[in-house]
């Protein structure tokens, strides 16, 4: 069910349309339940814009990754099986944010480490990708540290985590990396980063593998 859909659908309130005589009350409650559905519509385009660069600048493929955002009532993020660069309002769940619940059987198999990262940490947005260069670091080395200046300064050391798709081991160890971390490398898998909105873990997220890629290049390349 689309996100509009099911939010009107688990709305409490009387709707103007059909009371002929609504309250001031039940007039301030639709119109605070619009306007937290529109946040979410442009919450899914902004998800929709960052999908498309992590593909096109190759951080994942279409097929692989997730992306999350902190809502006022809960958690949106992808869909399981949703491609990155086609993601719609049909391709993002609204889950809740401190314990499982329905839509989890349709969100990405990795909510619970999303779920984790916010309970643990500030972070308002999280994207995972399977970025090739941190992913093949990840299994060479137990922590990713930048040698470019850029990662160096803005980005720091990566933790290489581990932890099965989805586990409850991996969302630990994701969300404790994370709280003094801005990445962190699931081992053979792919980064998780965090951000305090969506163009910060963009960043954070494509300067994970461009760190990567430069120490891949430097330190194992020439073996």
């Amino acid at each position: 069910m689309p996100i509009k859909e099911s939010w009107l659908k688990a709305a409490d309130f009387t709707d103007t349309n059909t009371n002929p005589y609504p309250t001031r009350q039940s007039k301030e409650i639709v119109h605070a339940r619009r306007d937290a559905i529109i946040a979410i519509e442009d919450t899914v385009l902004e998800m929709a814009r960052f999908g498309k660069k992590l593909v096109n600048h190759g951080l994942t493929g279409s097929r692989f990754g997730n992306i999350s955002v902190l809502a006022e009532d809960g958690i949106l993020i992808t869909r399981t099986g949703a491609m990155l660069d086609e993601i719609d309002e049909s391709q993002v769940v609204l889950v809740d944010r401190d314990k499982t619940c329905d839509m989890d059987r349709i969100a990405s198999c990795e909510t619970p480490v999303h779920r984790a990262v916010y309970s643990k940490t500030d972070a308002r947005a999280v994207i995972h990708t399977h970025s090739p260069y941190a992913v093949a670091l990840s299994l060479i080395e137990g922590i990713v540290t930048p040698i470019d200046s850029e990662g160096a300064t803005f980005l720091g050391s990566m933790p290489v985590v581990d932890g099965g798709f989805g586990s409850d081991a991996l969302a630990s160890s994701v969300s404790d990396a994370l709280v003094e971390h801005k990445a962190c490398v699931a081992r053979g898998h792919g980064v998780f980063a965090k951000g305090f909105d969506l163009r910060d873990a963009y960043i954070t997220a494509s300067m994970a593998e461009h760190s990567s890629k430069v120490r891949y290049l430097v330190v194992w390349g020439k073996r």
